[in-house]
């Protein structure tokens, strides 16, 4: 048999050496698994002798009622560089099932490793291969840049799904350039007649902005080239070029990633070109003064243009422009609403550039900051969130289920779903009235398309809308963006347009790539991400994730946890999966309860929880244990709102072995102390209570008191288990 050839990664070349793994010589059993030169062939894997497209054995996966099978070989690579993968695959019969979740087919991924092999979110995952197709080339055309601590990439073939598939002829290489990117204009060493040309680009893959390089050397050396973030597939330099030649090249942007530079391309500028055009960008703030002075950006600043603005249509008076500044105000006192606000520039040769943005002067139906310790403040008053992603019912007016669990935040996807019109502001009011009515907050999301088209007048004429309502506590930005490939620059736009006529409620943002983590930060207030472990990995991915979290925050900016209500293996084949599995009883009330109790232990400062639509199965009459585990969760935890929102000081640093975690806080002169197991095997707990000179203490859930002897807390916390226990004093 012929081994299979992996390109292992050299530093000093662009290509890298032919290092080949044999797959058909030192086969050792190792319980279900064939370890071979390197390569681990999971249960199902195998090398066929016949078959294969060229020479004499293949690499064949077979997966039949498991939803996944893999091959793996982990392979060295470097920080600050980029790879790509190829490998022929065919297979017979893939199809989704349920135990699979996301059915990707016959697939090849590369999974990025620490130096001990350690699982770093991140990497490739495309598409694999479905049905029953004969050899085709699958190419994982590139990773993102390597970050650092990361020293593997852990190549993958298997089958997502069920169903047979064979690989062959694979290799692992590291690229310096990715041809996906394509110079749409300036390209062709053309003339450009302005000093800021627009830069347009197109890639294969559905990406959406990137990182232009721009210099007068094809070599793009340090100190002589200029770095633009672009929110699109367009740009323009942010000062005026000199007259000359031109190079430029697109790393486009994934995921809070950057991919490899796609090929250079060159152009002229002209020797009698104007500086010209314009960037135009409102800088206004809400006001409720009838006669504000707005003010505009206009850049470059020593661009040659005449600039005017119309507020509502009618001309506007001009206060003052100069240094890029143009300050303006109405001619007349506006009413407390909403106006449409234009501005435009007019430059040499006829030349003009228009840009609108919404002024609103309405009073907001709350005033929601964030507190210096992250937690929020509405009117004023502590507010800690517990809230879900939908009513159970998934209508805009039955908030039933919510009010049964406790929760106190709501949501409803049906205002963010794509279409071209968006949801009518009446009935977007209606439900935030109802919430209302119903004791509920809200964290209100946006038409996904106007996000896609950049339509920031629009979003921000959606939020002047709302923001007087009193049902309304956060804007929901977006839905994991890193894997929507939208990028950091179109979201800090996004944010700073929302600010403008909403300074009133925060933004949020909601991540499931932790590599993306601190890219995204500054683009909201608030940070959420989703870690869903169950039942594939430990209830510590919440854990790990906090503390991703945590460390990519701003100072004051808080973080919060999305926490698991769903079962993912049931959403592509409900009655399939009931056949396979029973009834959906994951999250059990006690891994629901851990993963709540454990994201407060690293600082989440509110809990909101996902469960999917009817359309994949309804949670309460489908999930009953699941549910009555949420229910169970969530009330206990508003039954501890004095506490969850009490100020934080030094005593609630609390030190625990492992594998416990604690939080604790104290309020009006009592102490509540939760302690997390994250053992799914029962443990006796020794906790040093010394420092608080406690001699007993009260169960939360039963009653029942317990001794502290010599200041410590002794007793037996099951797997998973979660003890809350309070004193005075």
């Amino acid at each position: 048999m012929r081994p299979i050839p992996i390109l292992a990664a050299i530093a000093c070349c662009s290509l890298a050496l032919c290092a080949e793994i044999p797959l058909s010589e030192g086969f050792e059993s190792d319980e279900a698994t064939l370890v071979a030169g390197g390569w681990r062939l999971g249960e199902g894997c195998s090398i066929e002798g016949n078959g294969a497209r060229v020479g004499e054995g293949c690499l064949k996966v077979e997966s039949v009622g498991v939803g996944r099978r893999y091959a793996e070989v982990f392979l060295p690579v470097e920080s600050g560089r980029f790879y790509a993968a190829e490998c022929f695959v065919r297979c017979e019969g893939i199809r989704a099932t349920p135990e699979s979740g996301r059915s990707r087919g016959a697939v090849i991924f590369l999974q990025f490793a620490d130096a001990k092999k350690g699982w770093v979110g991140g990497g490739s995952f495309p598409e694999g291969l479905q049905g029953t197709q004969d050899w085709t080339l699958r190419k994982v055309p590139y990773t993102r840049r390597i970050p650092a601590g990361v020293a593997h990439i852990q190549l993958l073939l298997g089958v997502e799904g069920e169903g047979v598939a064979w690989f062959d002829e694979v290799k692992v290489h590291e690229i310096e350039t990715w041809d996906g990117v394509t110079a749409v204009e300036p390209a062709g060493e053309a003339e450009v007649a302005v000093r800021l040309p627009v830069l347009s680009w197109s890639t294969e893959d559905r990406l959406s902005g990137g990182t232009v390089e721009l210099s007068q050397s094809p070599q793009f050396p340090a100190g002589e080239t200029q770095v633009i973030e672009c929110a699109e597939n367009r740009c323009r330099p942010p000062e005026p070029l000199a007259v000359g030649r031109w190079y430029w090249r697109v790393s486009a942007a994934a995921g809070g990633g950057v991919l490899p530079p796609g090929p250079t391309a060159s152009f002229t500028v002209a020797a009698d070109a104007p500086v010209w055009p314009v960037s135009i960008e409102p800088a206004w703030q809400w006001s409720d003064d009838p006669r504000p002075v707005l003010e505009a950006l206009v850049t470059p600043a020593e661009a040659e243009v005449e600039v005017t603005a119309a507020i509502n249509g009618e001309p506007a008076e001009t206060v003052d422009s100069r240094d890029g500044r143009f300050r303006f105000r109405p001619t007349l006192d506006l009413p407390a609403g909403i106006h449409e606000v234009t501005i435009t520039a007019r430059g040499p040769g006829g030349r003009a550039a228009t840009e609108t943005g919404i002024f609103c002067s309405k009073q907001p139906g709350s005033r929601v900051a964030i507190r210096d310790d992250k937690i929020l403040l509405v009117d004023g008053e502590p507010f800690f969130p517990l809230g879900a992603y939908r009513d159970p019912s998934d209508s805009l007016d039955d908030f039933s289920g919510l009010l049964e669990a406790g929760f106190n935040l709501t949501h409803n996807y049906a205002f963010e779903n794509h279409r071209d019109e968006d949801v009518p502001p009446e009935t977007a009011r209606d439900y935030l009235r109802a919430a209302h009515a119903a004791g509920l907050k809200v964290f209100m999301g946006f038409n996904r398309t106007r996000i896609d088209q950049r339509a920031y007048t629009s979003l921000q004429r959606r939020a002047a809308e709302l923001m007087d309502e009193p049902g309304l506590l956060a804007w929901y930005m977006i839905d994991e963006p890193a894997a929507r490939g939208i990028p950091v620059p179109a979201l800090e736009r996004l944010n700073r347009a929302l600010h403008a006529v909403d300074p009133f409620h925060p933004t949020s943002i909601v991540y499931c790539v932790p590599s993306a983590f601190e890219a995204y930060a500054p683009c909201s207030d608030i940070v959420w991400n989703d870690p869903y472990p169950v039942p594939s990995r430990p209830v510590t991915m919440v854990e790990e994730w906090a503390q991703g979290a945590m460390a990519a925050t701003l100072p004051g900016q808080p973080y919060w946890a999305v926490l698991q209500g769903h079962d993912i293996r049931y959403w592509k084949d409900y009655e399939g999966a009931v056949d396979r599995f029973g009834p959906v009883s994951r999250p059990t009330p006690q891994e629901t309860r851990c993963m709540a109790y454990l994201a407060l232990c690293n600082g989440a400062k509110g809990l909101v929880w996902y469960w999917g639509p009817n359309s994949t199965y309804h949670i309460q009459s489908d999930a009953p244990e699941v549910w009555r585990g949420i229910c169970d969760t969530v009330q206990e935890l508003r039954a501890l709102s004095p506490w969850l929102v009490a100020g934080e000081t030094e005593k609630d640093a609390l030190q625990v072995p492992e594998p416990l975690r604690a939080w604790t806080r104290e309020s009006d002169g009592k102490r509540v102390v939760a302690l997390v197991n994250v053992s799914e095997e029962p443990v006796e707990a020794d906790v040093d209570l010394s420092a608080f000179g406690v001699g007993e203490v009260t169960d939360r859930s039963s009653g029942e008191k317990t001794a502290v002897e010599d200041g410590r807390l002794k007793g037996r916390l099951e797997g998973l288990g979660v003890r809350l226990v309070e004193w005075e004093g």
